[in-house]
């Protein structure tokens, strides 16, 4: 099934869904609603359809062989068939001789819920640093968007973009303890206080167990006098990650910013075997 599809069969959810929009409405009251369950109907059926899809594609191939959808044609059948899969009886039937799928359908979406909640609730705390608009008395403005990325982990947490107006100021956040970026970054300003070119100044904001990092977006050099000086910080962070013996630095974690190469995933530095390789070489 298409995109459009997938989703539709997530209504046999719906009352699922208002139930946990009115928790998160809840708890975050300076947000609009209308945002916020624009947000969760499509990150929920992101998540949930790949889920949701296959068993509903087996349930509406077994009604067809057995002649219980009405319609002329293809799509007729397939409205046919999500009209009876959004019914709430139809839903309960369903969920009661699946209590597993239910189990792992409701325990995704309380997750996700608990997640954004987190989210907006820093974001609120956060929101003079970011450089956030303020609405009078609500706090910081509502974002115009907030796109999920990347693998889901510790409870249903994963990066996010936020977005404001049409682009003119995104962050990116991560429900991660920020220590290896605190470190990094550290490092760092020792490391260009005798080089003759700076590294990109990459803009973060870390709490406690996450941080906000500023959205870097790609762009070219403007002279041979730039590329120049971007192969040189790219040998120079070359070097300090081999030393660092750092993970996971492919092309899709390093953005070129004009003459910077920029990092932007700093998870994996100085991984356990580190002890095991100095112990071995120089017996410490």
């Amino acid at each position: 099934p298409t995109r459009a599809a997938e989703q539709r069969f997530c209504t046999v959810f719906s009352s699922l869904f208002e139930s946990c929009l009115q928790q998160v409405c809840q708890r975050i009251p300076w947000h609009h609603p209308e945002k916020i369950q624009e947000w969760m109907a499509d990150h929920l059926c992101e998540r949930l359809s790949p889920l949701i899809a296959p068993p509903a594609v087996g349930l509406m191939s077994g009604k067809s062989r057995s002649g219980e959808l009405n319609g002329s044609d293809g799509c007729e059948r397939f409205e046919f068939f999500l009209a009876q899969w959004s019914r709430e009886d139809q839903a309960l039937s369903y969920f009661s001789e699946h209590p597993e799928f239910s189990a792992t359908v409701s325990k995704m979406v309380f997750e996700y819920s608990t997640f954004l909640v987190e989210l907006l609730e820093r974001l609120h705390h956060d929101g003079a640093p970011l450089g956030v608009p303020y609405d009078g008395q609500k706090g910081a403005l509502s974002p115009t968007r907030i796109e999920l990325k990347g693998d889901i982990h510790c409870q249903g947490r994963c990066v996010a973009v936020v977005e404001w107006g049409k682009g003119h100021l995104r962050w990116v956040y991560k429900p991660r303890h920020p220590g290896s970026e605190r470190a990094f970054d550290a490092l760092l300003a020792w490391y260009e206080a005798d080089a003759p070119h700076q590294h990109y100044p990459m803009r973060r904001v870390l709490g406690e167990n996450y941080g906000w990092h500023a959205y870097c977006q790609a762009l070219p050099c403007d002279s041979i006098k730039e590329v120049e000086a971007f192969y040189w910080r790219m040998g120079h962070l070359t070097a300090l990650l081999y030393l660092l013996m750092a993970r996971d630095i492919h092309a899709e974690n390093i953005i070129a910013v004009g003459a910077y190469p920029a990092l932007i995933d700093l998870e994996v530095l100085l991984p356990p075997k580190v002890a095991e390789h100095y112990r071995h070489h120089y017996g410490k």
